[in-house]
């Protein structure tokens, strides 16, 4: 929840436009405060002023600021503009002199600062007081005291830098004489939703500086790809000249289909070069894996014929020990003798020849399985270089093709074309060959260069996207309390139903004002007093669905507003002050039924009309129709009067 300045009074000194009052002193009360006047009186100028005082600037009404994405450079941008503005409405006598002071409330902090009107980065004074103790220290330049109020006001508010206060005082928090609109332009929808919705006041604030990184990156790519094809226009006007001034005549296209197919060649040799050395790198892979194949089918093979061949030296029964051990036992069992001890010795032989025997073939069998898995791998590499060696064989079969397609073609156009190419040939080195590479070389640089910038503009996409989505998931998860709320203003204005969709563009993220379940997305598909009201129906809901307190600052279009809706605007002003908010608006007095409307809402306990015709002379012919104002006025009085 942000906390904006409530304001509580001004003060407008030496102010040469308002030449019947000269000093203005003013306190507003909570709820409405109606300046009313008729044209050309200093209505709007009122509410400049009051924006200058919290915020040091004047919007320059002669520069488009609606396509600048950066909080920053607005704020920058306009920093000048107010000593012009001033130069008009403060004589050379007042000059010095003239001041503007200012009291008001952000939460529990009571502000009150004063500054010129032609020294915008400076205060003449200034004091923070929280439960009337001044925060502040003593002995502060009014530079100093200007920077120490841009770093308390900002802090105090909840934002992130003062540029951005700077932005939704201008841009949220009022609607003044320049009538920007929200809902149709893109840069100052996008910038109000990220510190309305969500966002953290830092993370909104890189968001804005990244939007204009990548704005710029898009304006920088344009420049370069245009430039690029300026160099490639030249490099052809420069080809045309070479054969204007030669006298040497070529049909459309020839000369760069030869030359295009000379390169390709060119490339297509280096190709098929470095292909043959990977093939004969294949190949010499293939044959070592087939070496060390055979040699593991060796071994195995080995192996297998020393386990299971029974003629070998290590056979049990071609051992003479068995053999001697067997015939002496088979004399005494034929001689009826005792035979216990052959036995035992026979016994002994097979337990320590035969059986071992077996062991040591159960280990034959697990090298075996060994070498098995050996000789499964290495096919198994074989038929990958294998698969390899057929890729290569079929590219270098498919290269040479490209290149005799090309030679051949290349051979069509030199037998019918062959003297003019050359003769074209030479005269380029000849003349204009240093000038040619000198615009290849551009060529190639821009190329590269607009390669890089795109990469860059990827990764700020990349990164801004990151904080799009949790834009999109603030707005998520405000969005039922929000459009309930904008619901509420817009209907009470139209008397239609109304919607809101957040969409995400390359342009920049929006609301778009569904009316009627039909999309409202430009601005024409309103009427011009519809669009103004709608846009302030949005101001008046993202400051009751984020802030504590505000005072909104409204030069009324009444100029622009259909009879049939008077009284609608009237009551949606009235409700956003029934909230406890403030208003501040500029409007013609004349018996609109807006400010019968609104007076007959608020009554004087909400309600405080300032006759601006007692600030400054009347033209002539306002003079002559004084009669009409004044009873204009007491016609909104006595409203407010009467309970």
């Amino acid at each position: 929840m942000f906390s904006f300045p409530k304001l509580t009074s001004i003060s407008i000194n030496n102010f040469s436009l308002y030449e019947k009052e000269g000093n203005i002193e003013l306190d507003f009360i909570n709820g409405v405060f109606c300046l009313a006047g008729a044209n050309g009186l200093g209505k709007s100028t009122f509410l400049n002023l009051i924006n200058y005082g919290l915020t040091g600037i004047v919007i320059d009404p002669s520069k488009d600021f609606t396509s600048i994405v950066s909080t920053s450079k607005f704020y920058s941008l306009n920093k000048k503009f107010a000593h012009k503005y001033f130069d008009g409405r403060v004589n050379e006598i007042d000059r010095e002199a003239s001041n503007i002071r200012l009291t008001f409330s952000i939460g529990d902090v009571n502000y009150e600062i004063q500054r010129s009107l032609f020294e915008s980065e400076e205060l003449t004074s200034y004091s923070r007081k929280i439960d009337d103790i001044d925060t502040l220290t003593n002995d502060l330049t009014n530079s100093e005291l200007f920077s120490s109020y841009c770093q308390h006001i900002t802090n105090d508010i909840g934002l992130a830098s003062f540029d951005q206060f700077v932005f939704l005082q201008h841009f949220v928090l009022s609607f003044d004489e320049n009538h920007y609109l929200l809902f149709w332009n893109n840069e100052l929808m996008e910038t109000s939703l990220y510190l309305f919705f969500g966002v953290d006041p830092n993370e909104a604030k890189k968001a804005n500086e990244l939007r204009k990184d990548i704005k710029r990156f898009g304006s920088n790519i344009r420049n370069y790809v245009y430039h690029k094809n300026k160099l490639i226009k030249d490099v052809d006007n420069l080809k045309s000249n070479i054969a204007s001034e030669s006298d040497l005549k070529l049909p459309h296209g020839i000369q760069e289909e030869f030359e295009e197919l000379d390169l390709k060649n060119i490339e297509l040799d280096k190709d098929i070069v470095l292909s043959k050395n990977k093939l004969s790198q294949t190949n010499h892979k293939i044959s070592e894996k087939s070496y060390e194949l055979s040699q593991k089918k060796a071994e195995y093979q080995s192996t297998f014929d020393n386990l299971f061949s029974e003629n070998n030296n290590n056979s049990f029964l071609s051992d003479p020990r068995v053999i001697t051990s067997l015939l002496d036992l088979k004399k005494e069992i034929c001689d009826d003798k005792k035979t216990d001890e052959n036995f035992k010795i026979f016994y002994t032989l097979i337990k320590d020849g035969f059986c071992k025997k077996e062991v040591n073939k159960d280990m034959g069998f697990d090298e075996l399985k060994v070498f098995d898995k050996a000789i499964t791998e290495l096919e198994e590499k074989i038929k990958v270089e294998q698969t390899t060696k057929f890729r290569i064989e079929t590219e270098i079969k498919i290269s040479n093709n490209e290149l005799i397609n090309n030679s051949s073609r290349i051979f069509e156009l030199e037998k019918e074309y062959g003297d003019i190419l050359n003769k074209l040939s030479e005269l380029a080195k000849s003349d204009y060959s240093g000038v040619l590479k000198v615009y290849e070389n551009q060529i190639r640089e821009k190329s590269a260069e607009i390669e890089e910038i795109r990469e860059e503009k990827a990764n700020l996409e990349k990164e801004f996207k990151k904080i799009e989505r949790v834009l999109n998931k603030g707005y998520n998860k405000a969005e039922e309390d929000f459009i309930p709320l904008f619901n509420k203003y817009a209907h009470n204005f139209l008397g239609l139903e109304v919607d809101l969709k957040l969409r995400n563009t390359s342009k920049g993220s929006t609301l778009v004002l569904i009316v009627e379940d039909t999309e409202r997305s430009d601005f024409f598909q309103l009427s011009e007093s519809q669009r103004y009201f709608i846009d302030i129906a949005l101001r008046m809901a993202l400051i009751e669905h984020s802030c504590n307190n505000a005072t909104l600052l409204v030069d009324t279009p009444e100029g622009s507003l259909d009879i049939a809706y008077e009284s609608r605007a009237g009551k949606m002003f009235g409700d956003f002050v029934d909230l406890g908010f403030n208003l501040i608006m500029t409007v013609n007095i004349n018996t609109s039924q807006l400010l019968v409307e609104l007076a007959n809402k608020c009554k004087s306990s909400k309600m405080q009309l300032e006759r601006m015709t007692e600030w400054t002379h009347l033209s002539e012919v306002q003079y002559q129709e004084e009669e009409k104002i004044i009873n204009a006025y007491k016609r909104i009085e006595e409203i407010l009067i009467n309970r």
